[in-house]
């Protein structure tokens, strides 16, 4: 009986703390309102659902929180089907058969250099693309990415 009260008691408390300190990626129209309100640089992780490496990524990015605070950090499924306005553009699927495809935003921000993921494209205050990193970053990485980025501001 004990056991199934400590088990309660840690599914109760301790484990709402832990979802509490992950880091929530902002989604692309969620980066454009911040943008307009406080323009900051920004590390866009396109993902998609089936990518082990891609939420692995996501996952890191809870712990990275304090180091990344002065960069947007935005995550975009490339394999999305909304329809996404981004800078002034309508962006959408592209099927390529019955059960695949791509959006075509993710194209656009990947440019020619990158179809893989994740791919992490950095923009900076206006938005424009800055660089590309494909496959999955380590924490220190990311970390000297980031720095980067916000000197090149």
């Amino acid at each position: 009986m004990r056991f199934v009260y400590l088990l309660s008691f840690l599914l109760l408390w301790i484990a709402p703390l832990n979802i509490l300190a992950q880091e929530e990626m902002l989604s692309i129209q969620e980066l454009q309102d911040s943008m307009e309100n406080d323009p900051k640089p920004v590390l866009l992780l396109l993902h998609t659902d089936w990518c082990s490496y891609c939420a692995l990524q996501k996952k890191q990015l809870g712990k990275r929180k304090n180091k990344l605070k002065d960069v947007y950090v935005a995550s975009f499924d490339a394999e999305s089907n909304d329809d996404i306005n981004f800078k002034g553009q309508i962006y959408g699927y592209l099927p390529h058969g019955n059960r695949s495809g791509i959006h075509a935003l993710a194209l656009k921000l990947m440019g020619e250099k990158s179809k893989g993921y994740p791919t992490w494209v950095l923009l900076d205050r206006e938005m424009n693309v800055v660089e590309h990193y494909a496959g999955y970053l380590k924490p220190k990485e990311l970390d000297f990415i980031a720095k980067q980025l916000v000197m090149r501001e």
